[in-house]
Order: structure tokens, then C-alpha cells, then sequence
């Protein structure tokens, strides 16, 4: 990134910069796919998973059926509706939910087995893992089982060891995913791997052709009250936003920035020592209670500030006070009492999608994208980003791995129409990427970092879909 004199923020101001009143540019805003998919309006807890799968496998075996036979061209091959319908002879396609069984996944019978009776011949287990690594890190194993099924049966898949991308593509896929398979039936009725086949990137709307630069600034992860946060880096940030600091540049910048999106992971939360932290009944004790409190004040004081001149959304985060599940449920207004009273806050959900200027945005809080790493191949959060645009879904471990509500008649981590964005919070490090899919529709992929380990903003311009990281590294020993 090339640093613009004006860059230094606290610098006297120059005899040639005049002063001159900014004010922010209009816009067009909606939200409507957020409230449709995201927000719960009728809760039930009665219904069961299945259904989940099923309503899945419904809205995206036809489309994925259709990418099959143009990818496949003139290969010769039976079209099969179900599992059930397969040829015994020749080669098939046929469209299901890939399921892997993986020994390392998280298992409440071996993990109790394990605590009851010691002397257990027992597998090893996540925990086994932690405790002997320090960290979580793939969960996959040469021993894990690939099955893709539908509402009438499901078939192991075998591999054609010739083909070593089939491995590599299936260890990189996740259970829930929807795809196509080409392959023939052996002797024990197992469905040998020929070829695999995605969805890719949906269909997606124009993108409006925009005269002016407009800004979205994204940041996630400021994790106030953790030890690694630096209040004094946050305020320089909202000072920046606010157009308080810097020269005429960073203020013409500054005032081309529309909204603001907080990614989840605001504020952190009290530390889980067992014994100390939860009660008998689960609850925080009245001393962790207080903490969460203090901590909400200070998010809550840092946003007041913008919101006064500038449009404000706040997702929620794991370590947020919020419900856990996905989609998570906007933070309740009690929460930050103060700056709930203006208009330009809003406090979303999670996932988050959104319209500024005809520009679709897409984004989530990053516990999508970290599920993915334990149970994949795949290290990099961006490729994560990508696959999940390929597979046009984006929590397909949800509800093996990632809890969520147990939707009935839709699915709405389905992507029906390609964003222009997509971005995720609270990642390891800032990346971005454009990709572009066989119907020419195209995304930016934002992976935002956590702002008390890299504290950092990134402004999208909405009319380039060109991303401009800021940094705010402050370092409070020399102030």
C-alpha cells in the first residue's frame, strides 16, 4: 500500500490546504434479503434436521443438474433422478449431499465413553487431539468415508486412484455440499468416481454504473476488553471515519465513506476457566456479568460517536452477547442504550446481505468459514470464500458441525444470486480476491482480519469494487 503524506494524522496542517465543508454523499440502501432469509420471525423447536437437508438438496439439485450436463458436453451418460434410480451398467450422473464420515469429528458418545470408563479401548478423539497438538487443525484422516446421499438411499463413493484431483477435491469439500457425480456402479454396488462437478457461482444482477466514488469501511474483531485490543488504535479509527484526523486527503476520503460495517467479535468474551467462569446452571457469575457490562459500555461509547455522522451496521460474533446459532439474531437495542437512539444504527444479523447503490454485498462474521478449516483441506479463509460461492451455499457444515436453527421450508444459507461482495470477519489475515464464474458473474472476496491483532479497516469502493486497507497501528508504550 502506498503512504500519502496525508497520512500522517496528527501533522500540522499545510499552508495550501483550504478548509472546506464535506459532507457525505446520498445513497440507496436495502436490507430486504437479510429480513427474508436471516431473521427469525416464527420460532419453532419441535421440527427435526432432515428437513434442512432435504429443503437443501431441493433448491439446488436442478441447478446443479443443469452445470452437470453442460460440463459434461458429449460425454455419453444416464441422467439418474435419485440414488435409487442408478444403472447398474454405464456411466451415471446423479446429484446428492455429499456426507463425510470422519473419525475425528466430534462424537458425545466416545467423548462420554471416554470420560466414564478410562481404561476404554477407545479411538482417539478431538480432545485426544488438543491435548496432545495445543490446536484443532484438520480433522481428516486417510480412514474417512465419502457418501453422497438423497431422500431415497445413499452410495459410498470409491475413488479412482488414478485420479489423485478427485482426493484432493473431496478432502477440500465438506459435508452438506451439493454436487453432481459422474461415475459406474461396481460389484458391490459402490459408485466409482469419474468426475465431480459444482455448482459455480449463480446467476447475479448488473451492477450499477456509478459517477462518484462512494466507501463502505469494513472492520470485525475488535475484541474489546481482551488484552490484545488497543483502545487507542479503535479511537484513531472512529477519529478517521469521523474525518477528525489526517490532512484534506484523508478527509475528502473520509467523507466518501457511506457506511460502516462491524463484522462480529465487538467485544470479547470473559475468559472460560472451568470452575470459575459458568455456574451449575451454565449462567455467568455476577463478576463476569459486570465485565460483559463494561465492555458494552466502551463498544457502545465508540459507536455513538460514529453514528453521528455516519451509518453504522453491527453484526454479532461468536464471542458477542447473542444467540449462538446461525443465523444469528440481531444484538438487542439494551445492549448499547446509547447509540440505539439514533437512526443510523443498526444492529443486523448474521449472516448480513445488503444493497448501497445497486452494489449486492454478502457477509458473515467467520465462524462459517472457520468450520470449514476443521473439517476440509483448505487453510486459506479466501479459497474457503471462493469454494463457498462455487457451491453456492455458505454454511453447508450447518447443522452437522455448525449449529443452526432447524429450518423447515427453505435454507437460506443457499446463495440464490452471486454479491458483488463477499466478505467474512475475524480471520487470520486480510486477502482479498475477484473470481469470476462460467456465466461470466463476478464477486470480490474480502477475508477481514481481527482488528486487536492487525488493526485495520478496509474501504470498498462500491463504484470500482476496489478495496483500500487503512491502518491504525498504535503503539501506547511511546504515547
Amino acid at each position: 500500500m502506498v503512504k500519502r503524506k496525508s497520512e500522517q494524522f496528527l501533522k500540522e496542517p499545510s499552508k495550501n490546504e483550504q478548509s472546506s465543508v464535506l459532507t457525505r454523499s446520498e445513497y440507496e440502501y436495502s436490507n430486504s434479503v437479510s429480513k427474508e432469509k436471516y431473521i427469525l420471525q416464527n420460532k419453532s423447536f419441535n421440527q427435526q434436521f432432515s428437513h434442512l437437508y432435504l429443503v437443501r438438496l431441493s433448491q439446488l439439485k436442478d441447478r446443479v443438474t443443469k452445470r452437470a450436463i453442460s460440463h459434461l458436453g458429449n460425454k455419453q451418460a444416464d441422467i439418474a433422478k435419485r440414488i435409487m434410480y442408478l444403472n447398474e451398467e454405464g456411466a451415471n450422473i446423479v446429484v446428492g449431499t455429499l456426507y463425510k464420515d470422519m473419525k475425528l469429528k466430534p462424537n458425545i458418545l466416545l467423548e462420554y465413553t471416554k470420560e466414564r470408563y478410562i481404561d476404554a479401548d477407545i479411538p482417539k478423539t478431538v480432545s485426544d487431539i488438543e491435548e496432545e497438538d495445543g490446536v484443532t487443525k484438520h480433522r481428516i484422516t486417510p480412514e474417512d468415508v465419502f457418501v453422497l446421499e438423497d431422500e431415497t438411499g445413499r452410495i459410498k463413493l470409491i475413488l479412482d486412484e488414478v485420479k489423485d484431483k478427485h482426493k484432493q477435491l473431496l478432502n477440500d469439500l465438506v459435508t452438506g455440499v451439493i454436487i453432481a457425480v459422474l461415475g459406474e456402479q461396481d460389484h458391490n454396488g459402490h459408485l466409482v468416481v469419474k468426475d465431480i462437478i459444482l455448482h459455480d457461482l449463480p446467476k447475479q444482477s448488473p451492477q450499477k454504473s456509478l459517477n462518484e466514488d462512494a466507501y463502505v469501511a469494513l472492520v470485525s474483531g475488535l475484541l474489546i476488553g481482551s488484552p490484545k485490543s488497543n483502545i487507542l488504535s479503535m479511537q484513531t479509527m472512529i477519529d478517521y471515519i469521523c474525518g477528525v484526523v489526517g490532512g484534506s486527503e484523508d478527509h475528502e476520503q473520509s467523507a466518501k465513506i457511506i457506511r460502516v460495517i462491524f463484522a462480529g467479535d465487538s467485544v470479547s468474551a470473559p475468559d472460560r476457566m472451568e470452575g470459575e467462569i459458568f455456574g451449575v446452571r451454565g449462567s455467568l457469575r455476577h463478576k463476569e456479568k459486570q465485565s460483559l457490562v463494561e465492555r458494552m459500555k466502551q463498544m457502545d461509547s465508540l459507536v455513538k460517536q460514529l453514528c453521528a455522522s455516519v451509518d453504522v451496521d453491527i453484526m454479532p460474533g461468536e464471542q458477542d452477547p447473542a444467540n449462538g446459532t446461525q443465523p444469528q439474531q440481531p444484538l438487542h437495542p439494551s445492549m448499547l442504550p446509547e447509540s440505539s437512539r439514533f437512526t443510523s444504527t443498526h444492529l443486523t444479523c448474521n449472516p448480513y446481505a445488503f444493497t448501497l447503490n445497486g452494489c449486492n454485498f454478502l457477509g458473515t462474521s467467520g465462524q462459517n468459514i472457520e468450520d470449514v478449516k476443521k473439517y476440509s483441506n483448505c487453510d486459506s479463509s479466501i479459497e474457503i470464500m471462493e469454494s463457498m460461492m462455487r457451491w453456492a451455499h455458505i454454511a453447508p457444515t450447518a447443522p452437522d458441525t455448525l449449529n443452526c436453527y432447524a429450518f423447515e421450508e427453505m435454507d437460506p444459507f443457499v446463495i440464490d444470486e452471486t454479491p458483488h461482495v463477499f466478505f467474512a470477519g475475524n480471520q487470520n489475515a486480510y486477502e482479498t480476491k475477484k473470481i469470476e464464474g462460467v456465466n461470466g458473474a463476478k464477486s470480490l472476496l474480502i477475508s477481514l482480519p481481527c482488528f486487536a491483532k492487525e488493526p485495520m479497516i478496509v474501504l470498498v469502493n462500491i463504484r470500482t469494487l476496489e478495496c483500500h486497507p487503512v491502518k491504525f497501528n498504535i503503539n501506547s508504550e511511546y504515547i
